[in-house]
């Protein structure tokens, strides 16, 4: 069995599809058209060490001194490693866009300037969204209730209720009032609406002029 060819550099085997075929079939003009159309694609691969700097060479850290890699004069190597967007649905990528895409919008809204220091030299930028600042900013004084505030019932007096005072003699000439029973000739606080009454237990009661009636 014949040595079989090897490229002298990488000292790979060179691989022959005529020697798949049967013996009947390898004849000269089956192995020229074989190692012109087919040898070409079942080649072993052969990898080149290469060192150097791939990216833009405008940046802050350049220098005349470093070594980049040969690349063809384009945006595209000019703009190798920039960041970049990608759009996922369901952990398919959908879109992606790349540094260069942002420049062509750019040109596509009248954007004629090239040089990306006066383009993306800003830093800071001001944001306003359209919320409330105080509730963003103080959202711990705030109760965050999402179907609003329960309701509250309030109780009072209807038009049905009656008020019933028992009166007593006090000291002298004075009269004492129940539910308070303590007070002497007390002020009344008299609602329009309302029914009250006196239940007297004293020779004699009256009422002076000075009770004040309140309307609501």
């Amino acid at each position: 069995m014949a040595d079989k060819k090897v490229y002298p550099n990488s000292q790979l085997p060179i691989r022959k599809s005529s020697e798949l075929l049967p013996q009947t079939f390898r004849s000269v003009n089956n192995d020229k058209f074989l190692s012109g159309v087919v040898d070409p694609l079942i080649q072993p691969g052969a990898l080149d060490k290469l060192s150097g700097y791939i990216g833009r060479r405008f940046g802050k850290t350049y220098t005349g001194t470093n070594v980049y890699l040969d690349t063809d004069n384009t945006l595209r190597s000019r703009y190798q490693l920039e960041p970049g967007v990608t759009v996922e649905n369901n952990q398919v990528v959908t879109k992606f866009y790349d540094y260069l895409d942002l420049k062509n919008i750019e040109t596509f809204f009248g954007n004629k300037n090239e040089r990306d220091d006066k383009t993306t030299f800003q830093e800071h930028y001001s944001w306003n969204p359209p919320i409330d600042w105080d509730k963003f900013l103080n959202y711990r004084e705030y109760y965050w209730i999402p179907g609003g505030p329960p309701s509250v019932a309030v109780f009072g007096q209807t038009q049905s209720v009656q008020s019933t005072y028992k009166v007593n003699q006090g000291i002298g000439s004075s009269w004492v009032l129940t539910p308070d029973g303590l007070t002497n000739n007390p002020t009344l606080t008299l609602y329009r609406g309302q029914t009250y009454t006196f239940t007297v237990n004293t020779p004699s009661f009256s009422i002076s002029t000075n009770i004040y009636f309140v309307y609501s």
